[in-house]
């Protein structure tokens, strides 16, 4: 659970990048916001300040539902094993793990979103 714990610690660090970016660019922006643009269609999305706040907090939420789960299906490994037998290497120890960069992919997207819809305002 050691390496996994190491993963989640980092999968919070470019949301939080993202929440600092935030706070400097966006948080007193008072003008309507491009949240996505397409190259044929033009602007098809706009929106305020708090959107982009709740983009960040929906990644802190899922951050938090996934690391709960992972921890939830690790218990569980730990606990239906005999510790006669030696620890093999099955499904259920890999997702922890599996969670764990699904997190950090997705910490990872949020920044990108957020350093974008900062970049074109």
């Amino acid at each position: 659970m050691f390496k996994s714990k190491i993963i989640f610690i980092i999968s919070f660090l470019p949301i939080l990048i993202a929440t600092g970016l935030y706070f400097v660019y966006l948080s007193d922006a008072d003008h309507p916001l491009i949240i996505h643009f397409d190259k044929y269609n033009g602007i098809d999305l706009w929106g305020a300040p708090r959107d982009v706040l709740k983009i960040i907090i929906f990644g802190f939420v899922l951050n938090f539902m996934n690391l709960g789960l992972a921890r939830a299906l690790q218990n569980r490994v730990i606990l239906s094993e005999s510790t006669a037998r030696p620890p093999a290497l099955s499904l259920k120890r890999i997702f922890p793990y599996i969670f764990g960069f699904l997190n950090l992919l997705l910490s990872v997207l949020i920044l990108i979103a957020v350093g974008v819809i900062i970049s074109v305002n």
